[in-house]
């Protein structure tokens, strides 16, 4: 997989408090960062009101920094209460007309914009070094294209059946029955936008929910999932705060010749946590990059006493009941540390830099650089 997009619609609601959002928003751009060669994101500003009689929906061009950060920061002061949304209408034709409220109850309400996220993590970057970033700017009637994919989805799936789902998601979420066309709306558009860039969504847990409940589609959905949240994973294992990497370093990794063979011991690794519970997941990961590790080490040190050593401890790693303590790996990485000085060939070199082994001991030693 060597692309991802992030669909505006379907990516917002990363939390039912708007207040984790925009943190939750910048880890996981800075984690698509590392693994994808290519990121793509839905250009323009969306905001939604999920209400408890009825639902408003606005998408608009990007206005700049300054209005983003003045309409952000209205949103993380409501954080997760329900606010009192009213719905007003006014004519066009009419100069001067009034505004006529036409429904007011309780609501909860999202807004981002990607451009202006990425403005603020990337403030003091070019566009040549951030060539891999590519914007969709949809130009097509989304009401026509949207009853398409909506049409192609009743076709496979009951409607009675699917909007049955869709209730039980908008009362998981206390978002308001009346809010499920909204919310399918939005899944329809991530569906469209991921078709246009030949890239699979990254999509926030509301909107999983709704394409879950869609068997055509879960098979792509479940693909892209678990690539994001084994990386997920995989980041607090080996780094304690991932998300407060700099830019700077990110940009470093992604030019780290081990980094195609961590993307794909990052696919190996996520295609085999399909069908395991929440329980296991953390076993096997860390028993899965333990495994990786040793393998990589055992590749570079010579036959005797070293291979041995390096047998017996993965032996020990492997055969735990329970999950290692996510330090394990660091003290690996520590032994890596000695084992690198036994290289005694520049095969053994060129192949130990470009290993899975190298880029996970850069990516640990990058909190002993923050200190």
């Amino acid at each position: 997989m060597t692309a991802v997009l992030f669909p505006l619609q379907g990516c917002k609601v990363f939390s039912k408090d708007p207040k984790d959002t925009y943190n939750r928003v910048d880890r996981i751009i800075k984690n698509a960062m590392l693994f994808f060669e290519e990121i793509w994101f839905e250009a323009g500003m969306h905001e939604t009101t999920y209400g408890n009689t009825h639902s408003f929906e606005i998408s608009t061009p990007y206005t700049g920094k300054e209005e983003y950060l003045r309409r952000r920061t209205s949103y993380l002061q409501a954080g997760s209460e329900k606010h009192i949304h009213t719905l007003r209408i006014r004519s066009e034709a009419i100069k001067d007309a009034k505004w006529f409220s036409v429904a007011s109850s309780p609501a909860r309400s999202y807004f981002l914009s990607f451009e202006g996220e990425l403005e603020i993590i990337f403030e003091n970057f070019s566009k040549k070094e951030l060539e891999f970033i590519k914007f969709i700017y949809p130009k097509y009637d989304s009401r026509k294209a949207t009853k398409y994919v909506l049409d192609q989805i009743s076709s496979v799936v009951p409607r009675l059946k699917l909007d049955q789902e869709l209730r039980r998601i908008v009362k998981k979420w206390d978002i308001g029955a009346i809010s499920r066309n909204t919310i399918l709306r939005e899944a329809a558009n991530a569906i469209l936008l991921s078709r246009a860039s030949k890239a699979p969504p990254v999509l926030d847990e509301l909107h999983k929910d709704v394409m879950s409940s869609i068997n055509l589609l879960q098979k792509d959905l479940q693909e892209v999932s678990y690539q994001i949240e084994t990386l997920s994973k995989v980041m607090e294992i080996g780094v304690r705060d991932f998300g407060g990497l700099t830019i700077e370093k990110i940009l470093e990794l992604r030019n780290e010749p081990s980094i195609e063979a961590f993307r794909k011991v990052i696919g190996d690794i996520s295609s085999n946590m399909i069908g395991c519970s929440k329980e296991e997941i953390d076993i096997k990961i860390s028993q899965l990059i333990n495994k990786e590790l040793i393998d990589d080490l055992q590749n570079i040190v010579p036959a005797g006493k070293w291979r041995v050593y390096l047998s017996a401890v993965g032996d020990l790693l492997f055969s735990l009941p329970l999950p290692p303590p996510f330090n394990l790996p660091l003290q690996l990485i520590g032994l890596g540390k000695t084992v690198l000085g036994t290289i005694q060939s520049i095969n053994e070199f060129d192949r130990w830099n470009k290993s899975f082994g190298c880029f996970w001991m850069k990516l640990s030693m990058l909190d002993d650089d923050a200190e």
